[in-house]
């Protein structure tokens, strides 16, 4: 992708945004790659107590990944991106527009290998953290 297209998908309004939380729900989202899950994440996070947003997210992505059938799923991942998102939420503010959160949000965790700043892969990728949140054998985290 050039960085013009790249600057592009990173400036998407409100209507996009209610339209992928609309097909997260529906399970029927067409692309879902690391900016739409920051997306799904700021979304539930800016709307919800965060307890529930974590868990709507994560019943979410279970249910696409049994769609798919491809056992992807990885609940300390998913919690460690759902963590992120809530405390650049509470640094960000709360009086910015959903896009210029969005935006921001995908600038700052724009690389998704920063998990393993925390992680070793061989952590990540076992089956406990697969199934459960485990703490990182890196760097703990600060947020």
């Amino acid at each position: 992708m050039s960085d013009k297209q790249s600057e592009l998908s990173c400036r998407i309004g409100d209507e996009e945004i209610v339209r992928l939380a609309e097909e997260f729900e529906a399970c029927a989202v067409t692309k879902f790659g690391h900016a739409e899950h920051l997306t799904i994440a700021l979304w539930y996070l800016s709307r919800l107590p965060e307890a529930e947003a974590r868990g709507r997210v994560r019943a979410g992505l279970r249910k696409l990944s049994a769609l798919d059938n491809d056992g992807r799923y990885n609940e300390t991942l998913t919690l460690f991106w759902l963590r992120a998102v809530a405390a650049f939420l509470r640094d960000a503010g709360a009086d910015l527009p959903l896009p210029v959160l969005r935006e921001r949000l995908v600038a700052r965790y724009a690389d998704p290998r920063v998990v393993f700043d925390h992680y070793s892969p061989e952590l990540l990728h076992s089956h406990e953290a697969k199934t459960s949140w485990v703490e990182p054998d890196l760097k703990q985290l600060d947020f």
